[in-house]
């Protein structure tokens, strides 16, 4: 099931996102914002490994 009030938030933060690049003269798109999500599932994957790894020790 879909949360669209979540995707339209996602979107809403992306837009403002690049409004604040452009003002600030920083490049940017919309393929390097979702670079974003890949970084953070990355951290949430690693905090879980090492959370096991000290529960085991």
């Amino acid at each position: 099931m879909l949360n669209f009030s979540g995707l339209a938030s996602h979107k809403q933060i992306l837009r403002d996102h690049q409004l604040a690049f452009k003002r600030n003269g920083v490049y940017s798109n919309i393929l390097l914002e979702f670079l974003r999500y890949g970084y953070k599932i990355y951290e949430m994957i690693e905090l879980k490994i090492h959370k096991r790894q000290k529960t085991k020790n």
